[in-house]
């Protein structure tokens, strides 16, 4: 389910593809390959760019809730007529790890400049 600014989206087409990261936490260089996932609706994209290592998640125990909010680089949503970017919003994601290559997202931001909030509590399938 997708709740975007009271409007709830059900059969969401959801890919995830992967990207290469490099970031500097602290002055320590991390990389690796993180999710990018999509949320596809009838007239709605919202992409969410991670920089956490999807060996990192594979590895962990099923039943895992973790807290990526600070992984998070960006948060991008497409109405088909305006793209714009959430990541200047208040949010938080929670992943739940519930079968070998399966997680449960749970996800909220409130943008007020954009004025959009999203709710997003939607199973996601890690194939690489």
């Amino acid at each position: 389910m997708i709740v975007i600014n009271n409007n709830e989206y059900k059969n969401i087409k959801k890919i995830v593809s992967y990207g290469d990261y490099e970031v500097i936490i602290n002055d320590n260089i991390r990389t690796g390959v993180s999710p990018i996932i999509d949320f596809i609706g009838e007239n709605f994209t919202l992409t969410i760019e991670t920089v956490f290592d999807i060996q990192w998640v594979q590895n962990i125990e099923i039943g895992t809730k973790l807290d990526v909010t600070k992984d998070i680089s960006n948060i991008i949503y497409n109405d088909g007529t305006n793209k714009k970017t959430l990541a200047n919003g208040i949010y938080s994601c929670i992943l739940t790890k519930i079968a070998p290559d399966k997680l449960i997202v749970f996800f909220e931001c409130k943008e007020e400049q954009e004025k959009i909030f999203v709710l997003i509590n939607e199973v996601i399938e890690l194939v690489k």
